[in-house]
């Protein structure tokens, strides 16, 4: 503990961030191995802050594992599982998959603490079909022990007994003692719920024979590992020194730059003010006309503005007064039909035997219902509104032909909106030829020659 806190001091000293996120994160580690888990979780949320906030990545990806098992110690298992699913999202699955299917599988055994196998099952299906294509025989042999555990919990016995059959065979052909032991344990169990007990006996003598001869090769590694241990802190001394050394020449490094760089700086600023004096009247003379000039900017800028706004209010205004004039149109249009349909009363009227007096009373009571509904203002209205648009066409369009008829007009304006023969034919319900027939005798009133388009003619009022 005392190197990680001489360690975490330096790291501060030297601002290495990485390195002081990957301190807290050995020292939370170590207190997860003491039982301190109050204080692990204070390190590693601490570590977790700094790789979340630049970034790295895979330093954050042991931090939430090693808080997960901190969680696992206090036996909050639902915040263990948590940290796991936000670790494996730190994965990339195609450059590690080992560590990724290798978390699968921890996080199917978490889901099967909490007894949920179908979760557990979707994620020991996932990691044992890419295990088995990767070739990773000790996390297999992991994976398959999970998935005959499932079955035991779910009372598959035979899918159990399958499973842990597959995971001692993987294990055995790792080579690893320590595996085949404990899968040899956990098949003498499985053995012995299902009654097969000589089976589970010759089982157990396996695993026996197996942890005695790794308990001799693990005291001779312990051996190996203090040797080893002794070399490293030795080496850790060494390098202490080097780091002292390498900041007192940093020191000394930065106290001679500070003096070389306050000099420039003195030395920068008495020339600067020379200069300024030198090009004061120079430098008020460009401003002058900078600023002329930006005024000059401002002003047409501010002018053509005005412009576009003028432009702009100008389309909404002709817009609105178009709609108008549609609308005015479409109300010509039913008091035409009204008036037709009022004209056809009156003739059925003079029809009708005099003595029907039913009907006929029934057909006066109609017509004057319709003629309640007609409006006399609709030509006018149309007009008023289709000055709005086309403002003095009809003054000098009577300027120029004042023996002009009401109709005749009305006709002009129609063409003048590019209204075709039939679409004036629908507004008033007339046939074509008769609106064809009223343009001929327009065109002979107002003299145009048998080349010369009506509409065009009238565009230019």
């Amino acid at each position: 503990m005392n190197y990680y806190l001489t360690a975490l001091a330096r790291a501060e000293q030297l601002k290495s961030e990485k390195f002081k996120a990957m301190i807290y994160n050995n020292i939370g580690t170590l207190y997860i191995k003491k039982g301190d888990t109050d204080k692990a979780l204070s390190y590693l949320e601490q570590a977790i802050a700094i790789n979340k906030a630049n970034k790295y990545n895979q330093e954050l990806f042991y931090n939430y594992n090693n808080i997960g098992a901190a969680y696992t110690r206090k036996n909050q298992k639902d915040k263990t599982l948590d940290y796991a699913l936000q670790a494996i999202q730190l994965i990339d699955k195609e450059k590690e998959p080992y560590l990724y299917y290798f978390m699968q599988s921890n996080i199917a055994s978490l889901y099967l603490d909490e007894n949920n196998f179908y979760m557990a099952s979707s994620y020991l299906r996932n990691a044992m079909k890419h295990q088995e294509k990767f070739g990773f025989s000790e996390d297999l042999s992991q994976t398959y022990s999970l998935m005959s555990e499932l079955f035991m919990r779910t009372h598959q016995t035979d899918s159990a007994l399958f499973y842990m059959n597959k995971s001692l065979r993987q294990a055995q052909s790792t080579g690893n003692s320590k595996i085949e032991s404990e899968r040899q344990i956990q098949m003498a169990r499985i053995q012995a719920f299902t009654g097969q007990y000589h089976s589970a006996y010759q089982t157990l003598l396996q695993a026996v024979t197996v942890k005695d001869s790794l308990q001799t090769v693990d005291n001779s590694k312990r051996l190996s590992d203090m040797e080893h241990l002794y070399d490293i802190m030795k080496d850790a001394n060494a390098k202490e020194v080097t780091i002292q050394n390498l900041l007192l020449q940093k020191e000394n490094t930065q106290r001679l730059w500070i003096i070389t760089a306050s000099l420039a700086l003195l030395l920068a600023a008495c020339t600067g003010l020379l200069i300024y004096r030198a090009r004061n009247k120079e430098k008020e003379r460009k401003i002058q006309h900078l600023l002329a000039t930006m005024k000059t900017d401002a002003l047409q800028q501010e002018k053509e503005m005005q412009q576009q706004k003028e432009e702009e209010l100008k389309q909404v205004i002709d817009q609105r007064n178009r709609e108008l004039t549609a609308y005015t149109l479409h109300h010509m249009k039913t008091s035409e039909f009204v008036a037709d349909v009022t004209e056809d009363l009156k003739q059925l009227l003079l029809e009708l035997n005099p003595k029907d007096r039913a009907h006929r009373a029934r057909i006066q009571e109609i017509k004057t219902k319709l003629q309640q509904f007609s409006s006399t203002s609709d030509n006018n209205e149309f007009f008023y509104y289709f000055e709005q648009v086309h403002p003095s066409f009809y003054k000098n369009l009577e300027t120029s032909f004042p023996d002009l008829t009401d109709k005749e007009k009305r006709l002009c304006a129609f063409l003048r909106l590019g209204l075709s023969s039939k679409e004036i034919a629908a507004i008033t319900f007339k046939e074509i030829r008769s609106v064809e027939s009223a343009r001929a005798r327009l065109r002979k009133k107002l003299n145009l020659d048998a080349d010369e388009k009506l509409t065009s003619f009238l565009s230019s009022f």
